[in-house]
């Protein structure tokens, strides 16, 4: 009987222990001010809805939602409300991907064309020789989103937005230099379909979230409708937080359309954390899991012994970098009306989501370095109340810059030709035709692959318009205009939301 006493006082004293370690590994950051600091950082960047969650090891130290998943409704976030989770969705692409190397069915060194063979880049020898590597590392030679202005929210295909890839220039060196390309993991989603003769949806499905039991992801915003829990996308306009419609881009897909909760993504958190396992069983391959992680694309390196992180880098679907000299994997995401990250710190066992329904925030990945340095031992730096200060003066520059643009507007001074010289067809190598025509009385453009967006004209002098675009992701923007001796050669358009590559459209005669 003293022996069982005994051991029944070691048990307790155990099981006190442990929990005390476990609460002695939760920062005090965490345990005691993160609410008001969320709370705090919500208002401050005018941030209607937001989720977080803290995996430690294979426990959930936080998971909590803040606000309201949409203004009009007033619908309270919780763990499990949905959000759109835009360029996240690569992680899970790239995942995909190496799951399928490692159980044979493809090989990542396999060239593109070998499963599309209509996949063509403007270099011959790059088209020969690319890889689905080369994809999703985002070292196929282009500029940082070339292309978004043509795929994002248009109505092209997926295999059409591959197709348009042929047109898009080679400005960077192939597998040496580094370029962001949401059109290259919609190659990665083709090649894997067509490998394995089903949809990219249902290669998430059956080999991630049915074993991982992510219940609360989708793929596309149209099953949102049928959806309960879901958070609306917001923006600010004007400096106040409006609810706005959800951007089309399943055409996208697997570079970003998909949506998920806190909940579900503890999930994915505690697998990457673990190896793959999640409740005690291999659901991802360890091997598929290791891939992703391999630096492929460098970004920068800092030799300094001072500094926070050495090195920067792209894997497959995981910007890698270290922390303090530990290696860490993260991926951000930014949709119409939605910011996200997560990170993974393996060494720490440690993983961060946040997801949040505003698209104008930096708050997102503010809160995910201050939650970092909690669990790094390092001083509390407010990193929200730096990034407010530089928000707050480039918005009033951006305010300055419509303001003066507008005034050039209301100066009222006609352009030196015929309005209607203006009016005609309009033609860029990568992007297509455009229209400049009169429409309800006044000169207007329309950009047919958005499903005709249409913008207003208003001139401004030396032969430049101010364009105001009716969807704010467009903007309101200048448009130069190059003139020749006697007719309009053309124009320059840039939307730098959309994408930050120029393109020129030059103007259609028929006698050239």
């Amino acid at each position: 009987m003293v022996a069982r006493r005994n051991f029944l006082i070691v048990l307790v004293m155990s099981l006190g222990m442990a929990m005390h370690a476990q609460r002695s590994q939760t920062p005090s950051f965490v345990s005691t001010q993160l609410d008001d600091y969320i709370k705090k950082g919500m208002q401050e960047w005018k941030i209607p809805g937001m989720a977080v969650a803290i995996v430690k090891g294979n426990e959930i130290v936080h998971m909590k939602g803040y606000g309201v998943a949409s203004e009009l409704t007033g619908e309270a976030v919780d763990a499990n409300t949905m959000f759109q989770i835009g360029s996240i969705t690569k992680s899970f692409t790239a995942t995909a991907a190496t799951i399928l190397h490692v159980e044979k069915k493809i090989s990542l060194l396999d060239k593109v064309n070998k499963w599309l063979p209509y996949f063509k880049l403007k270099n011959p020898l790059i088209t020969s020789e690319i890889n689905l590597t080369d994809l999703l590392s985002h070292r196929v030679g282009l500029n940082s989103y070339a292309g978004d202005l043509v795929s994002y929210g248009s109505d092209l295909s997926r295999q059409e937005v591959v197709q348009h890839m042929s047109v898009l220039p080679i400005e960077r060196t192939f597998r040496a230099s580094y370029g962001y390309s949401n059109s290259a993991y919609v190659a990665v989603g083709e090649a894997l379909s067509k490998a394995t003769g089903t949809s990219w949806e249902w290669l998430i499905k059956e080999h991630i979230l049915t074993p991982l039991k992510m219940n609360r992801t989708a793929f596309s915003y149209k099953e949102l409708s049928s959806i309960k829990n879901v958070a609306m996308p917001h923006t600010l306009i004007d400096n106040k937080v409006t609810e706005v419609e959800r951007g089309p881009i399943n055409n996208i897909a697997p570079a970003g359309s998909m949506s998920s909760s806190i909940s579900d993504m503890t999930h994915w958190l505690m697998a990457q954390i673990d190896g793959g396992r999640f409740n005690q069983k291999q659901a991802i391959p360890e091997r598929a899991i290791r891939m992703t992680r391999r630096p492929q694309s460098f970004q920068g390196f800092n030799q300094s012994n001072t500094a926070r992180t050495h090195f920067y880098a792209y894997g497959l679907g995981y910007f890698v970098r270290d922390i303090e000299g530990v290696l860490s994997f993260q991926h951000s995401g930014g949709i119409t009306g939605f910011s996200a990250n997560h990170i993974i710190v393996p060494d720490k066992k440690l993983g961060i989501v946040v997801l949040t329904n505003n698209d104008t925030n930096g708050f997102y990945l503010d809160l995910t370095n201050v939650i970092l340095d909690s669990y790094f031992d390092l001083p509390f730096t407010d990193y929200s109340a730096e990034s407010l200060v530089g928000q707050k003066q480039y918005d009033q520059m951006e305010s300055d810059r419509l303001d003066s643009l507008k005034r050039l507007v209301e100066v009222n001074v006609g352009p030196s030709m015929d309005i209607e010289q203006f009016i005609g067809s309009y033609k860029n190598d990568v992007y297509g035709s455009v229209e400049i025509s009169f429409h309800n009385g006044e000169l207007s453009i329309e950009l047919p692959k958005q499903s005709s967006l249409r913008g207003t004209l208003q001139y401004m002098g030396r032969n430049t318009f101010l364009c105001t675009f009716p969807h704010y992701e467009y903007g309101t923007i200048s448009i130069p205009f190059l003139m020749g001796k006697d007719r309009v050669r053309g124009f320059e358009l840039m939307l730098d939301n959309i994408e930050g590559n120029s393109y020129y459209f030059k103007k259609k005669y028929r006698n050239g």
